[in-house]
């Protein structure tokens, strides 16, 4: 199951990143408490500091050969 791990940690990213963006948009009517942003802006900052995540897509050297 090692191949499934990265791809799921980086839909946690992209999920983390995309509430967070709609948090932004929503402003002061936003639903998301405090304790939730923090939550997800510590997710993302974990992930740039961890070297063990591929920062390259999974399909960077496929080809049709």
């Amino acid at each position: 199951m090692n191949f499934i791990e990265p791809i799921m940690i980086n839909n946690t990213l992209n999920t983390a990143r995309y509430k967070l963006k709609l948090h932004q948009e929503k402003g002061a009517n936003s639903e998301l408490s405090i304790f939730e942003v923090a939550n997800l802006m510590d997710i993302l900052r974990a992930a740039e500091n961890d070297e063990s995540i591929p920062k390259t897509p999974i399909f960077f050297g496929y080809s049709l050969n």
